[in-house]
This record gives structure tokens, C-alpha cells and sequence, in this order.
């Protein structure tokens, strides 16, 4: 199978897709005057035109209540989130719904999101978080955002200067005006499996992130694990949309933790629950489960979620990963080739 290391081209995906663009990912500064705060609501995911470079930039359509628009860039693994959402084209839980998931279970809540801009034009945003008698404020990207605030039921707040910035107006004769879908109360997200009672760690193998190979001429990357015992290597292909968020975890230091597992690690802090492992369980249609264990107090409980996801939160907080025997069994390979791939990294 051709491919190349995932670090070698991770800068160039990072300027085509966005994941990870610095000025998208800056931590929230001091929170925005609330009088000068806008409540906005979700209108479309779209393509504009970008002026300059003529590319399409992916962006978000968000709508004031006294009429008129603005229209904020994000990137492609954003875009196709909040998309998936908007139109439920995805059946399987995703980052921002493992989000919910855990917030649901620890007591958690998000009432509103705040959307702002920072020197040079660049977009900052924070949600808020609500734990017991706590509100704290965590920075993330807008799109991140406006993702998890459609899967809470988050107000959507913007600051009067991000509004006089990228205010969107549909003239008639403006090249860049295109028609919007008004907001819908039949959008259906994903369906999210309930919390199920920890399983026992019997006939899990525990293994560790080998690495992350790009895979030639495709969107996606190779996720590799390899037992302790570098007897048997687990590859994943994953999107690299995910391939950035694990890459991100095996760098700590070298990224702004923003991405959805820094948020997590974070819920995970203040709740004072702990990651007991994640796994990667069973397969169904085709597809690798995985699970997050989760140890509160005396209780202990097992969510369903992408393996990636798992993966990329153990990496932030040093939990165990394992993979069930019987998929090593079925899907796992000689790892004498992918140890040679990463031996000279």
C-alpha cells in the first residue's frame, strides 16, 4: 500500500484544511462586554468565493434577528461537522457528540458560545461551561464553537466587532450574494447510543500508537498500534481531519489545545472524573467501535465512540488503549513493515 509519512505533509494540509491554522486556535482573550454581544442563530454551511485567491473558502452562514447576516470562514473538518449536523448525513457519533455525551454525564452544560475577532482580523471563540455552581470559560475555534453549540442547544452570542467585520450582505448585485437556507427545526443530528455499564478489560490487548502514515493520493491516514511486545500491529484508516487531532496528542506542547479531545481532557479535570482506558471493542457494518471508560466517584461506565477519538483523549491524559483479541485476530497484521516505516522518525 503506497504511502507517506503523516508528518511529512502535515503543514501543507494544515494551510489546505484548515485543522489546526494558528490564528483559528488562539486562546480566548478577556470575555467581550455582554452589552455588546449579538445573539445569532445558525442559517447554512456554504462554500464563498474568496476574493483574492478565487478558491473556496468553507463557511458558515449565521443570521441577526433584525435581518442580514455574517458569514465566517472555517475549516473543512469544521465545516463537514456542522454540515453533517445541519442534515444529518452522518449516523455515526462524532467528536462534538461524544462532546455532549460526556457533558450529559458528568453534569454538564453549555449555555452559550461567544464568537469575537483579535488583531489582524483573525476569529477567536470560548464556550461557556456550566458545572454545578461554576461557569468557565474554554477557548476553541469557531467552528468547534458553533459545533458543539448546535448539538447543546447553545446561544450563539457575537461581538459587535466581529459582526461590523463580516457582515454579510445579500445585494442583488454583489457577486458574492448566494441563497440560504433558513434555520429548520427538522435537522436531526446523529443518534447517540446511551452510556452502558463499563465492560471488564478481558481479552483486551494493550497496545500503543506506533504512528500515522498519510496514504498516497487520498483524504485519509493510517492510524497504526502495535501490542508492547511488537508482536502484532492494529492499523485504523481514519480521516485526516482525525489523523491531525491524534498527531496533535503524540506533539503535546507544539499545538494550542483547542481541538474537541483538549476540551474533553479538560471536562474530564473539572469534573474530577478519570479515563480509565478506551478500546477498541467490536465492529459493526464495516466500521471499528470503540469505547471511553470513565471512572466518577464509585461510578464506572463505558461510552461508544470513534476509535480516533478515543485514541486522541488517551494521548492527552495517558490513558491505557487496547484492542479486543478477537479483531487483533481477524484484522491484525506482521508489524515488521510499519516498524521499518518509523524507524528512521
Amino acid at each position: 500500500m503506497p504511502f507517506l509519512r503523516f508528518a511529512s505533509l502535515l503543514a501543507a494540509f494544515a494551510l489546505a484544511e484548515g485543522c489546526g491554522e494558528d490564528e483559528k486556535r488562539s486562546p480566548a482573550g478577556p470575555v467581550p462586554d455582554p452589552t455588546a454581544l449579538e445573539r445569532l442563530t445558525m442559517g447554512d454551511a456554504l462554500y464563498q468565493v474568496d476574493e483574492s485567491s478565487g478558491d473556496l473558502q468553507p463557511s458558515i452562514l449565521l443570521l441577526r434577528p433584525a435581518g442580514g447576516a455574517v458569514i465566517l470562514p472555517v475549516s473543512i473538518c469544521e465545516f463537514e461537522v456542522i454540515y453533517a449536523q445541519m442534515h444529518a448525513h452522518f449516523g455515526r457519533p462524532l467528536s462534538h457528540d461524544l462532546i455532549k455525551t460526556l457533558a450529559d454525564l458528568l453534569g454538564m452544560s453549555v449555555p452559550r458560545i461567544v464568537l469575537d475577532t483579535q488583531a489582524g482580523d483573525s476569529l477567536k471563540a470560548h464556550i461557556v461551561m456550566q458545572a454545578a455552581q461554576e461557569q468557565v470559560e474554554m477557548p476553541v475555534s469557531v467552528g468547534d464553537a458553533v459545533a458543539i453549540a448546535q448539538r447543546m442547544s447553545a446561544e450563539i452570542m457575537g461581538t459587535q466587532r466581529l459582526i461590523a467585520q463580516h457582515d454579510f450582505q445579500t445585494d442583488a448585485t454583489s457577486q458574492q450574494a448566494a441563497p440560504f437556507a433558513a434555520p429548520t427545526d427538522q435537522a436531526v443530528g446523529p443518534v447517540r447510543k446511551p452510556a452502558r455499564l463499563a465492560q471488564t478489560t478481558g481479552e483486551l490487548v494493550e497496545m500503543r500508537v506506533l504512528g500515522l502514515l498519510q496514504l498516497s493520493f487520498s483524504r485519509e491516514v493510517l492510524l497504526v498500534l502495535v501490542d508492547h511486545a511488537e508482536q502484532v500491529a492494529f492499523p485504523l484508516t481514519i480521516s485526516r481531519c482525525q489523523g491531525f487531532a491524534v498527531f496533535s496528542g503524540l506533539q503535546p506542547g507544539d499545538f494550542p489545545p483547542t481541538l474537541p479531545p483538549d476540551l474533553m481532557k479538560s471536562m474530564l479535570a473539572r469534573s474530577k472524573a478519570r479515563l480509565t482506558h478506551v478500546a477498541v471493542t467490536r465492529i459493526e457494518d464495516r466500521t471499528f467501535i470503540g469505547e471511553i471508560g470513565l471512572a466518577q466517584g464509585d461510578r464506572a461506565v463505558a461510552i461508544d465512540a470513534r476509535p480516533s477519538d478515543a485514541i486522541a483523549l488517551a494521548l492527552r491524559v495517558g490513558a491505557p488503549i487496547r484492542v479486543h483479541q478477537t479483531l487483533l485476530e481477524h484484522f491484525g497484521e506482521d508489524p515488521a513493515g510499519y516498524l521499518a516505516a518509523f524507524a528512521n522518525q
